[in-house]
């Protein structure tokens, strides 16, 4: 069984459609019934429940869309740069290997040959180099946070404007399927 942060939103309905389409079970963890922004909770679900993987598609991305992060920055700071590192202290802490879901907004042009980025690039959109959004420079936040952490997977999201096989695509997407 797979547990599912985020699930109500646009990317974790995209991984709940996959899941059921596969026929593998999970759990979509809601908040209001798992507080998974609490290490102790969190921790103490995973340990009771014992899933074989979490996938962390929780984060934020402000509404109307990412340029209300700007107006929003301690939610966006929260959800996409401080939660990654709560979820990792309860896996780590439960023995539970998970993936989390990242963004192509962390990537602005091309690579220096020309071709689209790729989930192994360091990203070039952040706080550290360029003038980026909020919201990406907080989503190269959790990517920082979980450098080096054992036992997860960085799952990076092609921005919802584009198609894995458009030119327009800055992130290759992964070569296999890997559910």
């Amino acid at each position: 069984m797979i547990y599912l942060l985020g699930g109500s939103g646009y990317v974790g309905h995209a991984y709940q459609a996959l899941l059921t389409r596969k026929g593998i079970p999970f759990r979509n963890l809601q908040r209001a019934d798992v507080d998974y922004t609490n290490p102790k909770v969190l921790t103490a679900a995973l340990k009771a429940d014992r899933p074989d993987f979490l996938i962390n598609a929780a984060g934020y991305t402000g509404k109307p869309n990412v340029d209300a992060c700007e107006l929003h920055k301690t939610d966006c700071l929260f959800g996409n740069a401080v939660l990654p590192g709560l979820i990792a202290e309860a896996c780590t802490a439960a023995g539970i290997p998970w993936g989390h879901v990242s963004s192509g907004c962390i990537f602005t042009g091309a690579r220096p040959d020309g071709t689209g980025f790729t989930e192994t690039d360091a990203p070039n959109f952040t706080f550290r180099q360029n003038n980026c959004s909020f919201y990406s420079g907080t989503k190269a936040l959790g990517e920082e946070t979980l450098a080096g952490t054992p036992n997860v997977s960085m799952l990076t999201c092609l921005p919802c404007n584009t198609r894995a096989n458009s030119t327009k695509s800055l992130v290759l997407p992964p070569v296999q399927d890997p559910m």
